[in-house]
């Protein structure tokens, strides 16, 4: 029952803290950094108990009318996810102590919501419960950046929500035409999975379109991605690093999860389709973060780029580009994760985001500077860093899949250091600061979280295999199946 308790644990926090008298600020922080750190705990708690074979899921009946239960699961690669989900979660919350805001506790209430939501998606194994579990996801990120975001939150937040719900609407139309046409008799992943077998051809082309679409809008890739930037920009830091560091990957996680392991014969069909949507997210991504001097922008419009290694990976769809995928999520949940906060701590201090004002960092703030300086290398695939490893696995597997085409994959790590060094030579090494003030060090909590998503980028980066010990297995078995 330890998924029913990931579940149920943030929940049951937000609704405590709902029942903390008004103006106990002290008491929410505290509940909220509990809740999450317990959350992390059960994770942790549950690579421990996967090492040791021992079953992890929960069924019962749920809504037998549309033959769907209440199924969860988990393999290594959602095992990967849930425990980005939680470390990143407890990051976002103790990074939100160093300031006060506007109904803190409606903020870290939805916070926790949205970590059990996406607890859910990672772990529900019938597509009934993982929809609902998906569209909840939309509903605390929603909030989180129309109420505690920037000066245009409501235009993002609107915008977000509208683009991921039609996104979703059209994943829901691809599943329903697999369990209609394919006279599935059960909404359970392993009998849709055996029910796109038997679709007619034209059908079931359309469905790999509907649900690919439906997951590139979330991931994002070109030309479905024009939400992100808005939405990054505008939500507070806690949002980005979650939007950036694990909502992205319920794309990603989809595309392996749906279109690989359901239709692995259309992905080699249309793999040149995939190759194209991948080559052009990368290098759209990456020359759009380079016309940027908003930092966050610059961030967020990277993380198109970086998923496009993702998209390339599946298209490749062998043991060795699936691999790289899979490792380019956590890479970047955590690389992303990072640079997000260190553009929130330097917000804090300067009250810009604008590399036209935020200049000298590595003097001003060292601690800050060479923070920067240690998530850029990691993010433009230093080799030693988590950046290089999912990156150099998804090329090394598309020229597998794509021959020397696969070239322009690979031209996407050229680019990426492009924007990252004009990020370092703008604001860390750059004389001049802009500041009210003389800007403080940093404080305890922020030096948690840096050093945190420091040694993990570093450590994951020098022994990959702490990851592909978890995920390699089940990405082979989803690619027999």
């Amino acid at each position: 029952m330890a998924l029913i308790l990931m579940l149920a644990l943030p929940v049951a926090a937000a609704i405590i803290m709902g029942l903390i008298p008004e103006g106990s600020r002290r008491a929410w922080r505290v509940v909220a950094v509990l809740a999450a750190a317990a959350e992390l705990g059960l994770a942790i708690w549950l690579l421990v108990a996967f090492a040791g074979k021992q079953d992890l899921s929960v069924r019962f009946e749920w809504l037998p009318s549309f033959q769907s239960s209440f199924f969860l699961d988990l393999d290594g690669l959602s095992l990967s996810l849930v425990f980005l989900t939680a470390l990143l979660t407890l990051l976002a919350v103790i990074g939100s102590l160093t300031a006060e805001r506007p109904r803190e506790r409606l903020y870290f209430g939805m916070i926790l919501v949205l970590e059990a939501a996406l607890v859910g998606v990672f772990t529900a194994r019938d597509f009934i419960p993982f929809y609902v579990f998906w569209e909840a996801v939309l509903v605390p990120m929603y909030f989180l950046i129309g109420i505690w975001g920037s000066e245009n939150r409501e235009y993002a937040a609107v915008k977000f929500f509208i683009y991921t719900f039609v996104g979703s609407v059209l994943m829901l139309l691809g599943v329903l035409l697999v369990y209609f046409s394919g006279a599935a008799g059960s909404f359970d992943f392993v009998t849709l999975s055996h029910a796109a077998e038997r679709m007619e051809p034209a059908v079931r082309a359309l469905a790999f379109w509907l649900i690919f679409v439906g997951f590139a809008v979330k991931l994002p890739s070109f030309p479905f991605h024009t939400w992100l930037p808005d939405a990054h920009v505008q939500a507070p830091t806690a949002a980005s690093v979650l939007l950036a560091g694990v909502l992205l990957k319920m794309g990603g996680y989809g595309l392996i999860r749906f279109n690989l392991a359901m239709f692995s014969d259309l992905v080699a069909k249309y793999r040149w389709y995939l190759l194209a949507f991948a080559v052009v997210s990368i290098v759209y991504g990456a020359l759009l973060a380079f016309a940027q001097r908003d930092m966050k922008r610059l961030v967020a419009y990277s993380s198109i780029a970086h998923m496009g290694f993702v998209t390339a990976g599946v298209a490749a769809a062998n043991p060795l580009g699936v691999a790289g995928a899979a490792f380019v999520m956590w890479a970047h949940g955590l690389i992303t994760g990072l640079l997000f906060f260190l553009v929130g701590m330097s917000y804090e201090r300067f009250h810009s985001r604008s590399m036209d004002e935020v200049r000298g960092l590595a003097v001003t703030v060292p601690e800050l500077g060479w923070g920067f300086v240690l998530a850029s290398i990691a993010s433009l695939g230093m080799p030693g860093m988590a950046g290089f490893v999912g990156e150099f696995m998804s090329i090394v597997g598309s020229f597998g899949a794509f021959g020397y085409w696969a070239a322009a994959v690979a031209a996407g790590v050229l680019l990426n250091a492009t924007y990252l060094l004009k990020l370092l030579r703008e604001s860390i090494f750059s004389p001049g600061f802009f500041a009210e003030g003389e800007p403080g060090a940093l404080k305890v909590p922020e030096r948690i979280v840096l050093w945190v998503l420091i040694v993990g980028t570093v450590g994951t980066g020098l022994y990959p295999e702490s990851v592909m010990y978890w995920v390699r297995p089940a990405l082979a078995a989803l690619m027999r199946s």
